[in-house]
């Protein structure tokens, strides 16, 4: 969808606007000449600014439904990330657990799982930076 000139719009609005006014009013008539004059003729003076108006609404009806597919994506990142972490910790809390108990994985395992935090978390970064929703914004701080 092309951007529309809002100030072009406002222009073509407020022609037709006018024209309406002066119609009701009786300081007009309703013209239409051939060849067809767009700068007097009544009927493409409203098609104009009925035209423009619908291209505008359709412009937000499509800018609304991109909007609400964005927060749809973040909403289910943020739950996907709030799983990872929940998974992390409890990987953690298990390590810890088995260390109390003198069960845990051979030094080099150990320190392996515990480098999963910094991984997980660049991972997090990642999955935000690829978004480009302003909200992000806030949740990379």
């Amino acid at each position: 969808m092309s951007e529309i000139d809002l100030d072009a719009l406002r222009t073509i609005l407020d022609k037709a606007h006018t024209h309406v006014c002066d119609l009701a009013q009786g300081l007009t008539r309703w013209k239409m000449t051939i060849p067809a004059n767009e700068e007097a003729d009544s009927d493409l003076i409203l098609a104009s600014a009925i035209t423009g108006a619908l291209s505008l609404l359709a412009e937000v009806r499509q800018l609304r439904e991109d909007d609400a597919l964005a927060c749809a994506i973040l909403a289910q990142r943020d739950t996907e990330i709030r799983l990872l972490r929940e998974q992390r910790d409890q990987v953690l809390a298990l390590l810890d657990r088995a260390e109390r108990l003198g069960k845990h994985p051979g030094s080099d395992r150990l320190a392996a799982v515990r480098t999963q935090p910094a991984v997980l978390t660049e991972a997090v970064r990642a999955i935000y930076a690829s978004s480009a929703h302003p909200s992000t914004l806030e949740a990379q701080k």
